[in-house]
């Protein structure tokens, strides 16, 4: 599947736009390519775009202090951006960083709110993808206070199977929110 037929299929997903109104919006969209350890939004700028993961592993986070916290992973079939700083255009409050090569697909800022004025469809396609992000987060949110260290484990393994491939342990430990040294102990009681 090439990366425009990736991206229409997971607009499909949402909405369901004419020839018309898709052919304008995949003309504003901006194939990119990064590699590994490319960082595409950091600290105190403001975070430019919205892009689609078509390949490749990215992760948000930040960092306080000696602190570095991971705040979220992004793997192939989802939106990125960081949240606050496009929604705002306020300087972003974590970093954004290939893990692996990635290909993207990129849309501005400008360009976005052009077509939510200017198309009711994709004023729903944003609503709809912001919905989805929301209730991932919520999903996160309830697996941090609820679930112990192999459930949160065994449930990010089943939904990015690849990911042990690329992204160190102690990244997965800080964004599960179990400490190294209990991931350790889950991984060996599973092998």
């Amino acid at each position: 599947m090439t990366i425009i037929e990736h991206f229409a299929a997971f607009i499909h997903h949402f909405v369901q736009p004419n020839g018309e109104q898709m052919d304008a919006f995949l003309s504003s969209v901006k194939v990119e390519q990064f590699t590994k350890n490319d960082i595409l939004v950091r600290v105190a700028e403001v975070c430019p775009k919205v892009w689609f993961v078509h390949q490749g592993i990215l992760r948000h986070y930040a960092i306080e202090g000696e602190k570095e916290g991971t705040v979220w992973f992004s793997f192939p079939g989802d939106l990125l951006t960081e949240v606050v700083s496009f929604t705002t255009q306020q300087p972003a409050h974590h970093n954004i960083i290939a893990i692996t090569d990635c290909t993207l697909l990129s849309i501005s800022y400008k360009e976005l709110q052009h077509f939510y004025d200017t198309e009711k469809v994709w004023e729903r396609f944003g609503r709809l993808t912001t919905e989805q992000y929301m209730l991932a987060l919520m999903a996160r949110s309830y697996n941090l206070l609820f679930r112990n260290g192999k459930q949160k484990y065994d449930d990010f393994l089943a939904k990015h199977p690849e990911a042990l491939q690329h992204i160190p342990l102690h990244q997965i430990a800080d964004f599960i929110g179990v400490k190294f040294e209990t991931l350790s102990r889950i991984r060996n009681k599973r092998n």
